[in-house]
């Protein structure tokens, strides 16, 4: 049965470069610790739909946040949890190969779209399909970075952003538009998460 929720993308980036350039046992150590922390730091009202590669995908149901903020808070959390544990894994070798010299050119993005998705029961997890879910990972192909120069951000559609009621918010956030084919022109909001970091 559809249900109408929000649709939230957690991706490593730097990933594919950072695989071709270091030494594997190394690499697959380094990303399955934040991995993990990504795992971890998913926290409810958000349901791990799965994972997919450098990605944790996630689900909440219309209605899940009383408050727009609490999921805004939730991503600025996890990114800074992100961070802190790239800046130990760094600090806590000294290993001089390119997997563990290359931790810092990983980072992280979220994509946050609310709209209507369909739960396939999987062997171990619950699926998200449908043509919102679709929208959401295609998002995730933008021109974000060479437009603003924001590398690590939360990025909100306009439908998430008018369910979540965080208008006010999005006043201190980048306007940015992605036009796909079949899809037409998307609206978001881009938060730079280096700032809050800093």
């Amino acid at each position: 049965m559809a249900e109408r929720g929000y649709i939230v993308i957690a991706d490593i980036t730097g990933y594919t470069a950072y695989l071709s350039g270091s030494e594997l046992d190394h690499a697959q150590d380094s990303l399955r610790s934040l991995l993990e922390l990504l795992v971890h730091d998913t926290r409810p009202p958000l349901v791990i739909s799965r994972l997919q590669g450098d990605a944790v995908i996630s689900y909440a149901p219309s209605g899940s946040f009383l408050q727009g903020q609490t999921l805004i808070e939730l991503l600025e959390n996890c990114y800074v949890a992100f961070r802190q544990a790239r800046e130990r894994m760094q600090l806590n070798t000294t290993c001089t190969c390119n997997a563990c010299r290359n931790i810092p050119n990983l980072d992280l993005k979220f994509l946050v779209h609310f709209g209507t998705y369909v739960l396939q029961d999987m062997l171990t997890y619950k699926e998200m399909v449908g043509s919102d879910v679709n929208l959401a990972h295609r998002l995730l192909k933008n021109h974000i970075v060479e437009v603003t120069g924001i590398t690590a951000y939360a990025a909100y559609t306009q439908p998430a952003v008018d369910e979540l009621g965080i208008q006010k918010m999005c006043l201190a956030m980048r306007p940015h538009r992605e036009s796909y084919e079949h899809l037409g022109e998307i609206g978001l909001y881009v938060q730079d998460l280096h700032a809050v970091w800093e």
